[in-house]
């Protein structure tokens, strides 16, 4: 059975949610995963586009009052250098199959990971947005990835695809981010209050840039088996008052 397509277009970072969840607990229900782990949930491919009040709220880390992740504060911490320095000095038993920020700011082709060559696509994004701010000409250039080709094989391949950004003029940007897999009850939010946070320490912020609109892509946005009761409540008491 195919997965439902939807669009959002919301000015209300809560509302945008609490729709998409509501679109979720429409899709089919699969399985997806391996043979090892398979995994249960209701399934849906989403474009969530956000404007206007929304961006403010995602800056500002204002999340839905039943989305169940509460230490965003901490989350964001991982998209930090800081956080990634004492990451690389952890023992390779502690660390997690990939960190988004690691593979954004020391992306490194199959080649350098034997010499130990990275590339820091953030800081490569900060110079041409500013390129395209002092040259007034917009570019479909400016992006970031996180994938290798050996993901393929990974059973922990990264969510997140790719970031793209365009400078828009009146020093603003639009920026898109697409998705292979999300978890939209439990992740939603807090992935693009982080992601957004650090597009301004490292990319916007420099060039005194602002966001005018978000495009969320996601050829899988679904929720587990395991949270359909409390996403029904959502269902149930789904929009706050827009702003």
């Amino acid at each position: 059975m195919l997965t439902p397509i939807f669009e959002i277009n919301s000015t209300d970072f809560n509302n945008a949610w609490a729709q998409a969840v509501q679109n979720c607990l429409k899709g089919p229900e699969i399985t997806f995963g391996d043979a090892k782990n398979p995994k249960i949930a209701k399934d849906t491919i989403q474009t969530i586009s956000l404007t206007g009040n929304a961006i403010f709220q995602v800056e500002s880390g204002e999340i839905h009052p039943l989305y169940p992740f509460k230490n965003i504060k901490q989350y964001c911490e991982e998209f930090t250098w800081k956080y990634l320095e004492v990451y690389n000095k952890m023992p390779e038993s502690d660390k997690f199959s990939y960190l988004y920020y690691e593979r954004l700011k020391q992306y490194a082709e199959l080649n350098d990971l034997v010499e130990g060559g990275t590339w820091d696509q953030l800081w490569v994004m900060q110079g041409q947005l500013a390129d395209q701010i002092r040259n007034k000409i917009s570019s479909n250039r400016t992006q970031a990835i996180t994938w290798y080709v050996h993901d393929q094989e990974s059973e922990a391949s990264p969510c997140l695809r790719s970031i793209w950004l365009r400078y828009i003029g009146n020093n603003e940007a639009d920026v898109h981010f697409s998705w292979r897999s999300r978890d939209c009850f439990g992740a939603w939010q807090s992935n693009l209050i982080a992601l957004v946070n650090m597009l301004y320490d490292e990319v916007l912020d420099p060039n005194n840039c602002l966001i005018k609109r978000i495009v969320d892509f996601n050829d899988s946005l679904h929720i587990y088996n395991y949270d359909w009761p409390a996403a029904m409540k959502v269902v149930s008491n789904p929009f706050l008052e827009g702003r």
